[in-house]
């Protein structure tokens, strides 16, 4: 996988991503799907925004230490963010993650390590991917609390962002 091809991949989280965003019903940031451990939607909007952060971070091999990325993910889940606020946070951080991509050549992107929190290095395609898949994750919950509350999304609104 090279930088460009990454960065479509992508892509076709962030479009979706943003279209949920902006789905997401007023007063509704404190509304969960049921008691217990869930996020509430604005923890989810503000999770979601940061995701492409992930990726940045692993360009940068600049994960902390296991501890201080556990307080980090703790104090984390504990922030809201808006409809709003999300998605201008989703557009800079893809953005900004977008720019240090396109300043990867392939063989560093294929085979610089990074040092990473959860498990031992690993190269640089693989830390970006994992953290891409993280995002979709956090997309599909979105959709699914959408879902939920019966606003009127679509396999095409989650895989297209129409």
């Amino acid at each position: 996988m090279t930088p460009e091809q990454f960065i479509e991949y992508a892509e076709s989280i962030y479009r979706p991503a943003v279209k949920l965003v902006s789905l997401v019903p007023a007063g509704t940031l404190g509304w969960k799907p049921m008691p217990g451990n869930f996020m509430t939607v604005g923890q989810l909007l503000h999770h979601l925004s940061g995701c492409p952060g992930g990726i940045l971070m692993g360009i940068r091999n600049a994960f902390p230490p296991i501890d201080a990325f556990e307080r980090f993910l703790q104090e984390d889940l504990q922030k809201i963010k808006t409809p709003e606020e999300a998605e201008s946070e989703l557009f800079r951080g893809w953005a900004e993650s977008k720019m240090a991509l396109k300043g990867i050549g392939a063989a560093e992107f294929e085979e610089r390590m990074v040092t990473v929190p959860w498990g031992p290095p690993m190269p640089m395609w693989r830390t970006c991917l994992g953290m891409a898949e993280h995002w979709a994750n956090h997309k599909y919950q979105l959709f699914f609390y959408l879902k939920l509350m019966a606003q009127p999304v679509t396999t095409m609104t989650l895989y297209a962002g129409m």
